[in-house]
């Protein structure tokens, strides 16, 4: 499969349910507020997906950011730890 052909098809995937969503915005709301969550499932993901983005920050090296290293990895894992309580949703 070539690179040109996979993107066209993720492009489709990606834009069918958007079609059905125009076509039937009413049934579209229905179905995506029926869609079932877990909410500890969703709180695992979200730590882990924090807990690598921090990782992947603590070891970047570009020298434009060496200097706010420190505060970008407070304010991430601000932003991370409060999506996990404030936004239930995710």
């Amino acid at each position: 499969m070539t690179f040109s052909l996979l993107t066209i098809l993720i492009g489709v995937a990606y834009g069918l349910p958007q079609i059905y969503g125009l076509m039937n915005p009413d049934g579209f709301k229905k179905l995506l507020k029926d869609f079932p969550r877990n909410l500890t499932l969703g709180g695992i993901l979200m730590w882990i997906s924090t807990c690598w983005f921090l990782y992947n920050v603590y070891h970047e090296e570009i020298a434009d950011f060496e200097a706010y290293k420190n505060l970008m990895l407070g304010g991430f894992a601000a932003v991370g730890i409060g999506t996990c309580i404030y936004l239930r949703e995710f």
